[in-house]
């Protein structure tokens, strides 16, 4: 919702000046901005609408991608058992990395960059632009990408690994990657609670599974786009995880 109130003069007013307030206490992707812009006279502006309105939004959902990840991300830390399987992990330069299986090198991990930033991409998350390395639309059709086209992409999207580098046969589509390089992980436990507090419909969902197979919270967790915030009321599912 953008406010516009009543022109002052530059000399008084040499900026714009903008103020968000979020409609609520929690934070979630669905939360409504007040933006308070002063209106200077046409001739003032050195902007066009269409130019101001789409710094706004970077402003806005930059702030919000910022926020939802924070809350979602844990440190690596958090895995005092070590890596497991379907993990979500984020590199420093903000790609989605993603792990399967539970072999990984000392000090490493084997996995795949599922989403990577992107100016183009088709990909939205919290107003930041994402390409996917392991799907794509086909005749409108979101489709699987073959493995070893999504292999190439590997290495175009982390320059250094070596391709004919030699891996274990189960981890054939994977790529080495050091834990040096991330900022987190998305710890499935967290994420799921954290889903939880954010949208009403996952907490409704998990909490009568959790009643109905008599499985206490603490051995659910979430992977896939929800373990990091990701959810589109009523439409995506979650991807649940199941600890024994």
């Amino acid at each position: 919702c953008i406010l516009f109130i009543p022109s002052f003069s530059l000399s008084e007013f040499p900026f714009y000046r903008i103020f968000t307030l979020p409609y609520s206490g929690g934070l979630c992707p669905h939360q409504l901005y007040f933006i308070l812009l002063l209106s200077l006279p046409v001739s003032s502006v050195a902007l066009s609408t269409q130019e101001l309105t789409a710094r706004l939004l970077n402003i806005i959902m930059s702030d919000l991608y910022e926020k939802m990840i924070r809350r979602f991300l844990q440190p690596l830390s958090v895995l005092s058992m070590g890596i497991g399987d379907a993990y979500y992990f984020l590199r420093k330069d903000n790609a989605f990395i993603f792990t399967e299986g539970y072999i990984h090198p000392p000090g490493g991990l084997m996995g795949k960059v599922m989403l990577s930033p992107a100016p183009d991409g088709d990909i939205d998350i919290f107003g930041r632009k994402y390409m996917s390395s392991y799907k794509r639309v086909v005749d409108g059709e979101l489709t699987l990408i073959p493995h070893p086209e999504q292999m190439i992409r590997q290495f175009e999207l982390t320059p250094g690994l070596d391709p004919n580098a030699r891996r274990p046969v189960y981890e054939e589509y994977h790529v080495e990657f050091p834990l040096s390089d991330f900022k987190g992980v998305f710890e499935h436990r967290h994420s799921l609670l954290t889903a939880m507090e954010i949208y009403p419909a996952i907490k409704e969902s998990i909490e009568d599974l959790s009643r109905s197979f008599e499985v206490p919270l603490s051995r659910l967790g979430c992977t896939g786009s929800t373990c990091y915030g990701k959810c589109k009321e009523p439409d995506d599912d979650v991807d649940l995880v199941w600890y024994g």
